[in-house]
């Protein structure tokens, strides 16, 4: 009697529908940076129907007291989306942190472009307020006062080289499960 395993109802119910959340999943990283709810939001909805598929197919199959290989399968899918909810929200917060140091170094160069100081005959200092420094002044331009600092510090920020990092750890997660995954599988 020759006996072999039917893999096309497994296939096509858990491994195909699992393998295309984990690549949508992955293709978030490819989303802009700065619509953050946007990541997240279609992260965790992968995660929740990886997780209702895991309960599904946990409830199909026989209980066993040993762990199966399809269990092995969906935990690993279910960890890698988490890993990618976990690099959304690293990305978030370096991007914020960015944000607020360009938004200091903008208000810094606002103040010192349109303040000027005025030296009085007597040697007193005085502050000259924007309406004023505008009207006596052509030599303080808003454009000459704001394009130098701005293109002088042109450099990519943090969270770009961590998008492009978490791009590649994913990627090659997940090729490197599924090498492990279906050589132990087949055999």
């Amino acid at each position: 009697v020759y006996m072999s395993r039917l893999w096309g109802h497994i296939l096509l119910n858990v491994y195909v529908p699992s393998m295309l959340l984990l690549f949508i999943s992955y293709l978030t990283l490819y989303f802009k940076p700065s619509i953050f709810q946007v990541r997240v939001l279609a992260s965790l909805t992968i995660l929740l129907v990886m997780c209702t598929l895991f309960s599904q197919v946990s409830s199909m199959l026989p209980k066993s007291s040993y762990v199966k290989l399809v269990d092995v399968w969906l935990l690993s899918c279910i960890i890698i989306v988490l890993l990618t909810i976990i690099f959304h929200t690293i990305i978030d917060r370096l991007q914020e942190e960015e944000n607020k140091s360009l938004r200091n170094k903008l208000e810094n160069m606002l103040r010192t472009a349109f303040k000027t100081v005025k030296q009085g005959k007597n040697g007193d200092k005085k502050i000259i307020p924007l309406q004023e420094t505008m009207a006596e002044s052509s030599r303080v331009t808003c454009n000459s006062a704001i394009k130098t600092p701005l293109t002088e510090t042109k450099q990519t920020p943090l969270y770009h080289y961590v998008v492009l990092t978490s791009r590649a750890t994913l990627l090659f997660t997940i090729i490197i499960f599924n090498i492990v995954y279906w050589s132990i599988a087949l055999i």
